[in-house]
């Protein structure tokens, strides 16, 4: 449930508009669950430049960037919540890119891409952008994807629940309402579900790999994991 407040405000929007403003007001459990686990990630691999591809409202970059990173890509085609980016301070200063073509191919250690999958509408679409960010990386980069865990959409965690019926799960590209809250706001937007068979075949075919899968806990005790993490490599 979303916790009670004495003022709580929420924002539903259609899936044909972008974040809206409230989000970025939102404390989220991937903040302390997901983020600090990619930095790790990101540290582990010595990332020296990186991209945050659909960065939000800036958080990560913000907030989680690890020391050794040298150069940071910020992208995203949501011009209203990249403007809430725009406005954060920042340890290294992110450089907003209206576009991917300002980066050379093969030119990134690594691409993170935190939340963005289930934003994608189509099979052609995941293809496309995943294909896209696989001619950024390096030979060795990495992109490390964070999505929803499609095997526990029907659990209530503790910042987000779903309305999808599990009787779907095995009908990719099923859309759903996604419900985001903290004590004082919420957000309603529109997703669409990539089962574990549907995300598999789409990196196969834009040429990565799955290099490691993690599953990360909830921020409260759960049944289930609330986020799944995929790092992939270029396939060889």
């Amino acid at each position: 449930m979303v916790p009670r407040s004495i003022v709580h405000r929420h924002q539903t929007m259609p899936n044909t508009s972008g974040l809206p403003p409230l989000y970025a007001s939102i404390r989220e459990s991937r903040h302390a669950s997901v983020f600090p686990f990619v930095a790790q990630r990101l540290a582990d691999i010595d990332c020296r430049r990186l991209l945050d591809f659909g960065g939000g409202d800036g958080v990560f970059l913000a907030g989680y960037l690890p020391s050794c990173v040298r150069e940071a890509y910020y992208y995203d085609i949501d011009a209203g919540i990249a403007a809430a980016a725009r406005a954060r301070q920042y340890a290294l200063q992110p450089r907003f890119l209206a576009g991917l073509d300002a980066l050379q191919p093969a030119s990134l250690d690594a691409i993170t891409m935190l939340g963005v999958w289930m934003h994608f509408r189509t099979e052609a679409q995941c293809i496309a952008e995943l294909a896209t960010l696989r001619r950024l990386l390096k030979a060795d980069g990495r992109l490390i994807a964070a999505v929803t865990h499609p095997c526990f959409r029907d659990e209530v965690f503790s910042t987000f629940k779903t309305d999808f019926d599990m009787q779907r799960y095995l009908a990719p590209g099923s859309e759903f309402d996604v419900t985001i809250f903290d004590a004082d706001a919420s957000v309603t937007l529109r997703d669409t579900h990539w089962n574990l068979e549907a995300m598999s075949k789409q990196i196969t075919r834009a040429g990565l790999a799955i290099a490691a899968i993690y599953e990360r806990p909830d921020i409260e005790p759960a049944r289930g994991a609330p986020w799944l993490i995929l790092e992939l490599a270029p396939a060889a």
